[in-house]
């Protein structure tokens, strides 16, 4: 996975750590394309974290609102096709999905096949935890540090 562990890793991370709400689910649901769409259009507000293209230094984290979703660069053929982009757009024919969005992208250093995250990926997860724990608590959400925590199970990781 190399640095396309980012969005799992960042999700485990999260569940090690914290407890939240009911009303809060963490979901690491891979590559889906349009089998993202249950989960999209169920939800009042939608955090994704994801490895996002970009001309910018491998580790920078950037942030999008709903509104600006469709100037992530999405001039790829992956497993991530259709992209979350469309995903959104059905929704929006449809009336379904969030009002409210995120997306946290960090910039990857390499997605080539492996079980380690580049260190300069790495090094930007505490960032990206601190900026979804912010978008929640701006919405009024309680998020609690647990009072004992393991490290996250990354079991794909040799480390």
């Amino acid at each position: 996975m190399s640095d396309d562990a980012l969005g799992p890793t960042v999700i485990l991370s999260l569940e090690a750590k914290y407890n939240f709400p009911e009303n809060v689910e963490l979901l690491e649901l891979g590559t889906p394309g349009f089998d993202l769409l249950p989960f999209v259009a169920e939800c009042d507000k939608l955090v994704v974290v994801d490895t996002v293209r970009s001309d910018e230094a491998p580790g920078t984290v950037k942030t999008w609102a709903r509104d600006e979703i469709s100037t992530v660069p999405k001039d790829r053929v992956s497993p991530h096709e259709p992209t979350l982009f469309d995903a959104l757009r059905r929704c929006d024919l449809t009336g379904d999905g969030p009002d409210d969005f995120m997306l946290v992208g960090v910039v990857p250093d390499s997605c080539a096949s492996g079980t380690e995250m580049n260190q300069i990926v790495a090094k930007s997860i505490p960032a990206v935890i601190d900026l979804i724990l912010e978008e929640l608590g701006n919405t009024g959400c309680v998020v609690e540090e647990k009072e004992k925590h393991q490290p996250a199970n990354l079991w794909w990781s040799d480390s």
